[in-house]
């Protein structure tokens, strides 16, 4: 069996002892294409991040097809200082997720621990399986801002 099936198991059976259902789903999902042996692992490898942001921003821009928040609302809600403020933290939530991308693309080995870290934060902490990008963001950002205080 390949470390990468039984990293996978491992996850599974983590996330639903910890009542992720989603990251049990999509884990069961990749080992029955990994199981396969598909090409769809590269597809969903090379194309997942953006179908999975297109189904966030479904869910996220629905609220307006059921006119809970209308064009007038949101234009009052940008031009007052929370708004303003709320920009600023989707700027800034935005550069961090991206830097978790870059971070997980070139140390693939960390995403293990900063997994445990989101399912704890999800299990004890009531938060989302999203943190993920953020977590890794994050790190990104510690390990640059070690490097310029120590001067490496």
């Amino acid at each position: 069996m390949s470390e990468g099936i039984i990293a996978l198991l491992i996850i599974a059976a983590l996330s639903l002892a910890l009542r992720d259902y989603t990251l049990a789903s999509a884990s069961a999902v990749l080992l029955l294409l990994g199981l396969l042996r598909t090409d769809a692992v590269v597809v969903v490898n090379r194309h997942g991040l953006n179908v999975g942001l297109f189904f966030l921003m479904l869910f996220l821009l629905s609220p307006l097809m059921y006119e809970k928040s209308g064009f007038i609302d949101v234009w009052n809600f940008f031009k007052s200082p929370l708004g303003f403020y709320t920009v600023g933290c989707g700027i800034v939530s935005s550069y961090v997720g991206g830097k978790g991308v870059a971070y997980i693309q070139a140390s693939p080995q960390s995403f293990f621990a900063v997994l445990i870290g989101t399912l704890i934060g999800v299990l004890f902490f009531r938060g989302l399986p999203a943190g993920l990008l953020i977590g890794a963001g994050l790190v990104s950002l510690v390990l640059s801002f070690g490097r310029i205080i120590g001067g490496k």
